[in-house]
């Protein structure tokens, strides 16, 4: 008898259709389900097929999902660590369900890998029309970045093939030399045409009680601004 984990739910802002991780004995996936328009008891049925992340010789340590407003596309980071010489990679991939004249299915049309050891992966946002996205990085990197968040808006070039293209400059939050956690948890919103973030801390200058939540808005010279005073955790 197989085991199967389903972990990190997503839900599209309708309301129609959730994505979310399933780890079984062989491989790590997402599965999307939408509503069954056919049936009044709105039962969700599978959609496309399974998305396979994991691969051959390598255990995924943690992975992330999200999911845009209609269900359309999804992002998925994950980080994966070597089962021989436990090196650890990451990746974000974002899937578009598409359809062709016999038959659908999730398409990947941006897709982000990275040097060993770094933790870009852990944590993934995307938009409501799907046409952007964000990754939060944990840790130090191989490039000996730590605590940040990237955002990516996902455009064409002239052939009418898709291109991601980074927004702004990199979030890294280098204020406290102990904060290797920043990139834990990560959303993203657009106001008003405004694109703004906000990425999480729950580990603080190693002390856990004194994580905190900050904000941004995308600026002049396209330079992440923060809004406001970061939101720190109770120490209580």
């Amino acid at each position: 008898m197989s085991t199967t984990e389903m972990t990190n739910v997503a839900m599209s802002g309708d309301g129609t259709t959730v994505a979310f991780l399933v780890r079984d004995l062989e491989d790590t996936f997402v599965q999307v389900y939408q509503n069954n328009l056919n049936l009044s008891n709105d039962q969700k049925i599978l959609r496309g097929q399974r998305i396979i992340i994991s691969t051959i010789g390598n255990r995924i340590l943690d992975a992330s999902v999200a999911i845009n407003n209609d269900g359309s596309r999804v992002i998925v980071g994950n980080i994966q660590e070597n089962i021989i010489t436990g090196g650890k990679t990451s990746a974000v991939d974002i899937y578009e369900y598409t359809y062709f004249t016999t038959h659908s299915e999730w398409v990947a049309i941006c897709s982000h890998t990275n040097a060993t050891d770094s933790f870009f992966a852990y944590s993934v946002a995307m938009s409501l029309s799907g046409d952007e996205y964000m990754m939060g990085g944990t840790f130090m990197d191989a490039s000996g970045n730590t605590s940040q968040g990237e955002v990516y808006e996902i455009t064409t070039d002239a052939s009418g093939a898709y291109v991601c293209i980074r927004l702004g400059d990199i979030i890294n939050e280098g204020d406290d030399a102990g904060d290797f956690f920043t990139g834990y948890s990560v959303a993203m919103a657009e106001l008003g045409g405004e694109q703004t973030v906000a990425i999480a801390s729950p580990l603080l200058s190693g002390v856990l009680e004194t994580g905190q939540v900050q904000v941004y808005t995308l600026g002049l010279g396209a330079l992440w601004v923060r809004d406001g005073n970061p939101i720190a955790g109770s120490t209580t």
